[in-house]
C-alpha cells in the first residue's frame, strides 16, 4: 500500500510525469514489506500557515494514548458520528491532518479554495480577466504569503477555466442512503466498503487500501487506512501517513488564504502595448533548469539551452546540452508560407539545402492577436512580474522556447518581466513531477531572455572544430586515406543475423560484397549477388564486379577518382564530438550517411544516433539508426591482400582494353540494354546507338534497362531505355550534349536525328515511368 505524493494539483488528479513521458504513480502492494516511507516536498512554512482551527503538531501523536478499548464504548454512536461527518464533508468544507516522516500536515478543503499541505499546493477561485466569472488558479504558500502560479486544469487535462472546485472534494458523491457494513475491533470500527475506500484513496492519493477504520478522539474523526498482507493473512497500518484526523467539518479555513482573498483586487495592469518586441524578427535565449527535491536537500540543475531566432523568412532553433554541445537547425520559409527547406551542414561541414516534412505550422508560433496579452496581469501593484492567468500556457511556452518537453509536460506558470515597455524576461514552469527512474521530485522551468537586437540569419552556420578535433582526425585517418588498410563487417537489424556486408580496403584495391550466413560462426563465402570493387593500376582506378570464384567484369573506363574518394569515409572531424572514447555528432547534420563509407542505408541515417567507439587509438565500431532499423559496423585493421586469381584477372582485362575503340552500350555495367538491342536490330545498329559513360551516374546507384515496346504505338514501335532509380537530369543534359557531338541535330532539344545512321532519339526529361530514350529506326 502506498501514498502517491507527487502530483501538481492533488485533488484534481493530475497525472504524474516522468522523464520518459506521462505515467501514473499509483501502485499497490500486498507483500509483507508493508511499511511505507513517504517523503515531503513541503517547505517548513507550510504547516505554519494553517488557521488556528487546524491541528497542532501533537495531534497525531495522541493516537497511542487515546485509542484503548472502553467498556462504555458506544458502537452505534460512533457509526452515527462517522455517517454524519461524511454527510457533512459532502458539502465541501473540512480539514484533514496526517503525519509524514515525523511532521504533521493539514489539508484544507472549502468551496472557494483547497490546499494540500505536504505538496504546498492548492487552488483558489479568483476574478481575473473575466470580471463576471471566477476561475480556479493554482497557488503555493511562501513566507506565509499566497503566490498565484497559473490557471488550474481539469482532472483529465481536457479543459481549464474551471468555475468550481468540487472535484477537490472526493466525498461529494457520498451516498447517504447506502448501508455500510462495519466490524468492531476494540474502540475502532472498520469497513471494506469499496465506495468508502475509493473516496479516501482519491482524497489522500493512497493506493492499496483494503480496509478503512474509524474512531473518535475529542472532536476529531480519526481515520485509519489499512492494507492487507496476504502472506501473514492480516491487515496492517503503514507507519506514516495512514492515520488521518478530520475536524472543523463545515468550518474549516486557512488564514493565509482568507487574508489574501480579503485583500485581492483584480488589476487592469496587463501586457497590452508592452510586448511588441515578442513579434516579428526576434531572438530568445532560453536556459533550461530542473529544480530538484531530494530528501537531504534541494538544488537547481541546468539542463542546457533551447534558443529560437526568427528573422524574415528564416527560423533557427538551437539546442545546447549540458555538455555544451550545440545542435542548430535553420529553416527557410518558402513562398506558400508553410513549406520549409532545411538549410544545414552535411557530413563534410558544407552548407546544404534539403527538403523537410517540417512545416511552419509545426513551430506553433502564436501571433500578437492570439497571445492573450490582456491575460498577463500584475496581481498587486508591487509585483515585479506579470502572471499569465489565461488558458493553455503550454502553447505559449512552446511558441517562445521550442522546448519539446513543453509538448509533453503541462506548463503551469508563466511570469513576464517588462522594462521600458519591452519584455526582457519570461519564466515558464511546469508543475511538480517525479522522475520514475530515480524517484526524485522536480519541476522544470525555462528562463527566457529576449535579446535587444535579433540575431541576423542569412543561412546555415558551419560547425567549428571541437577541443578534440586533432584526436578525431587521427582516428579517422585509419579509414579515410588512399593507403588506409582495414576490413569492415556491417550487420543490419533487418537481416536478423542472416547476412552481412564486408568491405575490404587495401593499398591498391577496395572490395564490397554482401554474404549469406551459412555457418554457425557467422562466416560465409556465399555472396548474395555480384560484389563491386575498385582496382588501382598504373595510376588509374578501375571499377569492376566480381563473384565468389574471383571472376571479374571490368569497366574499361577508368574512374576519375582516388581510392580515398571511393572509400568515402569523408565525414569531417568538425561535425564530430568526442566524449568518454565515443565519437558522436548532433542532430542538425544533414545527409551524414553519405560520408560514412560504403554503408548499406546511407540516405536516412539519423545523425543523433551515430556513435563510433574508440579502442586502442582507433575506431573499433560504428553504430547508427536509420529509417526502419539500425546498423552496427566493426573494423579490423589487420593487413589484407587481394586474391591472386582476382588480381590476375583484373590485370589481364586491363591489358586487353582497346583505348581507340568507341564506347557502345556493350560497355555499360548492365548487359540488358545492349543484349536487347542486338536481338531487335542486330549488331550494326546496336553499335551505332550513342552511349555515354558517366561516373557520377554510376556513383548515384542508378542503372539502365532497355526493351522493345510495340504496345503503345503498334504502327511505329520504338526501343525504350529507362533509368531504374529516377530521372537523372544532370545525366540527361550531358547525354544531349553528347548527341550533338556525335552529329545529331535537333530543333526542340528533345528529338535528335542522325540521318546517316537512320536513327531518331526522343530524349525525355519528365517521364513518370523513367523512360529516358525512345529510339526509332528510320526507314
Amino acid at each position: 500500500m502506498k501514498r502517491n505524493y507527487l502530483i501538481t494539483i492533488l485533488s484534481l488528479g493530475l497525472l504524474l510525469t516522468s522523464c520518459a513521458g506521462s505515467v501514473t504513480s499509483s501502485s499497490s502492494s500486498s507483500s509483507s514489506t508493508s511499511n511505507n516511507t513517504i517523503s515531503s516536498n513541503t517547505s517548513s512554512s507550510s504547516s505554519s500557515s494553517l488557521s488556528s482551527s487546524s491541528s497542532s503538531s501533537s495531534t497525531t501523536s495522541s493516537i497511542s494514548s487515546s485509542s484503548s478499548s472502553s467498556s462504555s464504548f458506544d458502537e452505534q454512536g460512533l457509526k452515527n458520528f462517522v455517517f454524519n461527518s461524511l454527510s457533512t464533508m459532502k458539502l465541501g468544507n473540512f480539514s484533514m491532518t496526517y503525519e509524514l516522516d515525523g511532521k504533521d500536515y493539514t489539508d484544507v478543503v472549502t468551496k472557494d479554495y483547497y490546499y494540500t499541505a505536504y505538496l504546498n499546493r492548492g487552488a483558489v477561485l479568483l476574478n481575473t480577466y473575466n470580471f463576471h466569472q471566477k476561475y480556479a488558479y493554482n497557488f503555493e504558500i511562501s513566507n506565509n504569503k499566497v503566490e498565484i502560479r497559473g490557471q488550474a486544469y481539469s482532472e483529465d487535462y481536457s479543459s481549464q477555466e474551471l468555475t468550481s472546485l468540487d472535484s477537490a472534494n472526493k466525498f461529494l458523491n457520498f451516498d447517504e442512503n447506502e448501508n455500510i457494513d462495519f466490524v468492531r475491533v476494540g474502540d475502532t470500527i472498520y469497513t471494506t466498503d469499496e465506495n468508502i475506500i475509493g473516496m479516501f484513496s482519491s482524497q489522500l492519493d493512497f493506493t492499496g487500501i483494503k480496509r478503512v477504520g474509524f474512531y473518535k478522539i475529542e472532536h476529531y474523526m480519526v481515520v485509519v487506512l489499512q492494507g492487507y498482507d496476504s502472506v501473514k493473512d492480516e491487515y496492517y497500518t503503514p507507519s506514516t501517513g495512514a492515520v488521518i484526523f478530520i475536524d472543523n467539518i463545515g468550518t474549516s479555513k486557512l488564514d493565509v488564504v482568507e487574508d489574501y482573498l480579503k485583500q485581492y483586487v483584480s488589476t487592469t495592469d496587463t501586457l497590452e502595448n508592452k510586448a511588441d518586441n515578442l513579434f516579428g524578427n526576434v531572438s530568445f535565449v532560453s536556459a533550461v533548469y530542473d529544480n530538484m527535491y531530494l530528501e537531504e536537500s534541494n538544488y537547481i540543475e541546468r539542463q542546457g539551452f533551447s534558443n529560437l531566432d526568427i528573422y524574415n523568412d528564416y527560423v533557427r532553433i538551437t539546442d545546447i546540452n549540458e555538455d555544451n554541445v550545440s545542435t542548430s537547425l535553420t529553416y527557410q520559409k518558402l513562398a506558400d508560407g508553410n513549406t520549409l527547406n532545411l538549410i544545414g551542414v552535411n557530413g563534410k561541414n558544407e552548407v546544404e539545402t534539403t527538403k523537410t516534412s517540417t512545416t511552419y505550422e509545426d513551430f506553433g508560433f502564436v501571433g500578437q492577436d492570439k497571445f492573450n496579452l490582456n491575460q498577463f496581469m500584475k496581481l498587486t501593484a508591487d509585483d515585479e512580474y506579470y502572471t499569465y492567468l489565461g488558458t493553455d500556457a503550454s502553447s505559449l511556452a512552446y511558441a517562445i522556447t521550442q522546448h519539446l518537453r513543453f509538448l509533453q509536460w503541462p506548463v503551469e506558470e508563466i511570469k513576464v518581466k517588462v522594462e521600458n515597455d519591452k519584455v526582457t524576461q519570461m519564466i515558464f514552469s511546469t508543475g511538480l513531477m517525479q522522475d520514475t527512474l530515480s524517484g526524485n521530485y522536480f519541476y522544470r522551468y525555462v528562463d527566457t531572455r529576449v535579446l535587444d537586437t535579433p540575431n541576423v540569419i542569412e543561412g546555415a552556420v558551419k560547425k567549428t572544430p571541437s577541443v578534440h578535433d586533432e584526436e578525431i582526425k587521427g582516428y579517422l585517418s585509419y579509414l579515410n586515406q588512399d593507403n588506409s588498410v582495414f576490413t569492415s563487417i556491417e550487420k543490419d537489424s533487418a537481416w536478423d543475423g542472416s547476412r552481412f556486408t564486408k568491405v575490404t580496403k587495401g593499398a591498391d584495391f577496395l572490395l564490397k560484397g554482401t554474404y549469406i550466413v551459412n555457418s554457425e560462426d557467422g562466416s560465409s563465402n556465399n555472396m548474395e549477388s555480384l560484389g563491386s570493387g575498385y582496382y588501382l593500376k598504373d595510376g588509374k582506378l578501375y571499377s569492376f564486379t566480381f563473384d565468389e570464384e574471383n571472376n571479374i567484369t571490368l569497366n574499361k573506363i577508368p574512374v576519375n577518382k582516388s581510392l580515398k574518394d571511393v572509400t568515402n569515409f569523408s565525414v569531417s572531424s568538425e561535425v564530430l564530438n568526442l566524449k568518454d572514447n565515443v565519437i558522436s555528432t548532433t542532430g542538425d547534420i544533414v545527409n551524414i550517411g553519405q560520408y560514412l563509407g560504403n554503408i548499406y542505408n546511407p540516405l536516412t541515417v539519423d545523425a543523433r544516433t551515430l556513435n563510433m567507439t574508440v579502442e586502442n587509438e582507433k575506431i573499433s565500431s560504428m553504430s547508427f539508426a536509420y529509417f526502419g532499423g539500425t546498423e552496427e559496423i566493426t573494423f579490423d585493421y589487420s593487413a589484407v591482400t587481394l586474391n591472386e586469381t582476382m588480381r590476375a584477372n583484373l590485370d589481364k582485362a586491363i591489358s586487353e582494353i582497346d583505348t581507340d575503340k568507341k564506347m557502345t552500350w556493350e560497355d555499360d555495367m548492365r548487359p540488358e540494354v545492349y543484349e536487347n538491342l542486338l536481338v531487335q536490330y542486330g549488331k550494326e545498329i546496336a553499335d551505332k546507338v550513342p552511349y555515354l559513360f558517366d561516373q557520377d551516374f554510376i556513383d548515384s546507384g542508378n542503372t539502365f534497362d532497355g526493351f522493345y515496346d510495340y504496345w503503345d504505338d503498334e504502327e511505329n514501335p520504338y526501343f525504350v531505355i529507362i533509368m531504374n532509380t529516377d530521372m537523372d537530369l544532370s545525366y540527361i543534359s550531358k547525354y544531349k550534349a553528347h548527341l550533338l557531338s556525335e552529329g545529331y541535330v535537333t530543333t526542340d532539344n528533345k528529338t535528335f536525328i542522325k540521318e546517316s545512321d537512320n536513327l531518331k532519339l526522343y530524349v525525355d526529361e519528365d517521364n513518370e515511368s523513367n523512360e529516358f530514350i525512345h529510339l526509332y529506326v528510320l526507314a
